[in-house]
């Protein structure tokens, strides 16, 4: 009953950070209007000084975490603490993964589930503070949509959503087979609201899913 050696490195390397790249990098190629930026996966300190330096607002984060977990925000320039950090992590994981910090209005995410196919499950509308997962909010798919749609477009969530399936079914399905959460979020930029559809893909049950599935079954209409 037990996951094989190769099903674990499998799940191992599809749970790095860098996947969100590979999706972000997908997601460009199948519109031309898309211009989702990547995160950086950064080798060297030099590296993370250098991204930091140019930004000025980042988010560093460990290649493989969590809701929230392995995360530090750094403005303007490092600390002694936060080079350790960064310096350790390096030292032990390879990397540590570099995004710009987005003034974020909306945390939400897709759920899928990989079996014989790749199906989409629904949406989970949550909040955070400081990256880290604070609870769900109990909303069916139809007004999680009507209140996304006060943000970005219905035909781009659809655009995401479609795309996402096609991902899914080429890079995750013939290696893995269960849940699996994309995390995504609205930002605010320059006066305009903007999608980024691929924050952090979860290869596990998560609590969306899990409140998806309580408003389905036990939620009245």
């Amino acid at each position: 009953c037990l996951p094989t050696m190769q099903d674990l490195e499998n799940i191992r390397r599809l749970s790095h950070r860098r996947l969100t790249i590979a999706a972000l990098q997908f997601l460009n190629r199948k519109n031309a209007a898309n211009d989702y930026p990547l995160p950086l996966e950064l080798t060297t300190i030099e590296a993370v000084d250098d991204f930091v330096k140019l930004h000025g607002d980042v988010v560093l984060k460990l290649p493989w975490s969590g809701s929230g977990r392995g995360l530090r925000r750094v403005v303007g320039e490092m600390t002694e603490h936060q080079r350790g950090w960064a310096r350790q992590s390096i030292r032990k994981h390879g990397c540590v993964m570099g995004e710009i910090f987005r003034n974020v209005v909306q945390d939400f995410a897709m759920e899928f589930h990989c079996g014989a196919e790749v199906g989409f499950c629904g949406y989970s509308l949550f909040s955070t503070h400081n990256g880290v997962y604070q609870g769900n909010v109990l909303m069916s798919d139809a007004a999680i949509e009507s209140h996304l749609a006060q943000f970005i477009s219905p035909m781009q969530i659809a655009e995401t959503q479609h795309s996402l399936l096609q991902f899914l079914e080429a890079e995750v399905r013939p290696f893995y087979q269960g849940p699996v959460g994309v995390d995504m979020f609205v930002f605010q930029e320059d006066n305009q609201y903007r999608l980024d559809p691929c924050v952090e893909i979860n290869l596990r049950m998560t609590m969306g899913l899990l409140a998806n599935r309580f408003c389905r079954n036990y939620l009245a209409d």
